[in-house]
């Protein structure tokens, strides 16, 4: 009788270490679900995220009285096809009589859709003042091909894709405007930095970094928590081989003189924080700026349309021409 108990006493501590294991090994497997999960999800968002809304009207420059040709061209560098309208100016003059406008929109717009559906009618005041004008859809926009959004790190191949469709059409370097808002205007000034052909630049709702916008985006665009806004960024990373954050146009925006930039941006852009604005300022001193009131982020020009159209065509006038 004492035998057998001492047996059924020596067992109870080996039942007692398993227990343990099964747990640990139990809470592994929980965890390793989890992060998977998390991982999982970070990639699709990082996925959708940097996919943009293809927003179009059936508006064109005909619309607003201006002959055009649809044309497109190849991205500097990565070859993506770019559409775009040409909008030449005057017919009694040459192309390398007449300074030219690229113009840009921002993330989730369109050459249709840009300034909120009032690109055209910046474009109108343009050509009516002798300009020739090249209206582009970002790569990932518009009719142009997919892509990955960068907030400007790559759609700024686009622009200098347009630069050498205006060159090739016989317009002369330094004959050529940029005008981008928000992540077109981040794309300019990359634009700009890289190729003096740009003769002038004006930016619209500019950024001076493009991660604090991005967790702003995040906070208005999305209901995920912010933990996963950080896997996500680097999910994406991992995914595709750079780094969302890494647009930094207060650091670009020091190589485009001596050539004129104007810098146009609201008081209230709930988007890119007027602090931001007050950054590129002091980065670029020599630059002229224009603050308006009462706007919204990339909406400027619907606020205040006579003295926008007013001011930037003086602008490329005494820039270009």
């Amino acid at each position: 009788m004492e035998g057998i108990g001492m047996e059924q006493s020596l067992s109870l501590p080996t039942t007692s270490r398993r227990r343990p294991m099964r747990i640990l090994r139990l809470t592994l497997i929980v965890l390793i679900v989890l992060l998977v999960g998390y991982l999982a999800i970070s990639a699709y968002v990082a996925e959708r995220f940097t996919i943009a809304e293809r927003l179009f009207t059936q508006d064109t420059p005909l619309t607003y009285g201006m002959s055009y040709e649809e044309v497109t061209f190849p991205a500097r560098e990565d070859g993506l096809e770019i559409a775009a309208w040409y909008i030449p100016a005057d017919e009694s003059q040459s192309a390398d009589q007449s300074p030219a406008i690229v113009m840009v929109h921002g993330w989730n717009a369109s050459r249709t859709y840009g300034f909120n559906k009032h690109f055209l009618d910046l474009a109108q005041a343009l050509h009516q003042s002798g300009f020739s004008v090249l209206m582009i859809d970002l790569r990932e926009h518009g009719e142009s091909a997919p892509a990955h959004t960068s907030f400007g790190m790559y759609e700024r191949r686009d622009v200098l894709g347009a630069v050498d469709y205006l060159l090739a059409r016989g317009h002369q370097p330094g004959q050529i405007g940029l005008l981008g808002t928000s992540t077109g205007a981040a794309s300019v000034v990359g634009a700009a930095a890289e190729d003096q052909a740009a003769g002038a630049v004006v930016t619209d709702s500019l950024f001076a970094e493009s991660y604090p916008v991005m967790k702003v985006l995040w906070r208005l665009r999305s209901d995920a928590p912010m933990a996963i806004f950080y896997s996500t960024v680097g999910m994406f990373r991992v995914m595709n081989g750079y780094d969302l954050a890494s647009a930094h146009p207060i650091d670009e925006i020091g190589r485009i003189p001596p050539r004129p930039l104007l810098m146009i941006h609201c008081q209230g852009d709930d988007h890119v924080p007027v602090e931001q604005f007050e950054q590129l300022k002091q980065a670029a001193p020599w630059a002229e700026t224009w603050l308006v009131q009462d706007c919204r982020h990339s909406e400027i020009y619907e606020f205040v349309p006579e003295e926008y159209d007013q001011k930037v065509v003086a602008f490329f006038e005494a820039g270009l021409k």
